[in-house]
């Protein structure tokens, strides 16, 4: 599926997707910096919500989804970490959650893509949740990271700092690894140590270079 589809834009747009704690961001850097900068750019969905959460808008109506939310009285706004624990706890919540705010993270993305400089190939648009939520992103093909899941436990313990069990529900949470990977066009295993995903990252940065020849 690395082929440029003509449409307006003449953009090659990537999902990158896969695991919490599998470095899709570090590989999404990576890529960035293997390419002309006027060629590519790049788009996270969970910086887009941390910036949706700034806005005491968008906190007042996440409050009136769950009385159990609770607003800073001098900001206005959602504690973030409290918020997360709760999402992880109540499926339900969860769902009105991001039925919420996973509409106004595609504005953006479509927003993004569309004000981009004439000179961009490429577009690498992290979405965590492409498929648990079918995000209705248009994009030419998916990269999947992911690792294992001793290593994701490892991670969110050892390096975010989570409790056990707030790591494992995250995990839980999420799509099974082994479906993601079925469902990916391309897949990235960041299991090893850094060389070994800079070798994987190398070898799809040239089977995507012929698109920057057009």
């Amino acid at each position: 599926m690395l082929q440029q589809k003509d449409n307006l834009e003449g953009i090659v747009t990537v999902a990158v997707t896969g695991g919490v704690a599998c470095g899709k961001s570090f590989v999404s850097s990576h890529l960035l910096d293997s390419y002309p900068e006027e060629q590519i750019l790049r788009f996270d969905c969970d910086a887009a919500v941390g910036e949706l959460l700034e806005s005491r808008q968008v906190s007042e109506r996440i409050a009136n989804l769950e009385s159990k939310v609770m607003l800073d009285e001098s900001s206005g706004l959602v504690e973030k970490v409290t918020l997360r624990k709760l999402a992880f706890e109540n499926e339900r919540f969860r769902e009105k959650l991001e039925d919420l705010l996973h509409p106004l993270v595609l504005e953006r993305v479509r927003a993004c893509i569309a004000n981009a400089r004439e000179s961009v190939r490429i577009a690498l648009i992290e979405v965590p949740l492409l498929y648990e939520a079918s995000f209705p992103l248009e994009r030419d093909f998916d990269l999947v990271v992911a690792a294992s899941g001793s290593t994701q436990m490892k991670r969110l313990s050892e390096v975010r700092k989570l409790e056990l069990n707030l790591a494992r529900k995250i995990i839980e949470a999420q799509m099974p690894l082994h479906e993601k990977i079925i469902r990916g066009d391309v897949v990235v295993w960041n299991d090893g140590d850094i060389s070994s995903l800079e070798v994987q990252i190398g070898h799809l940065t040239a089977r995507c270079a012929a698109l920057f020849e057009k």
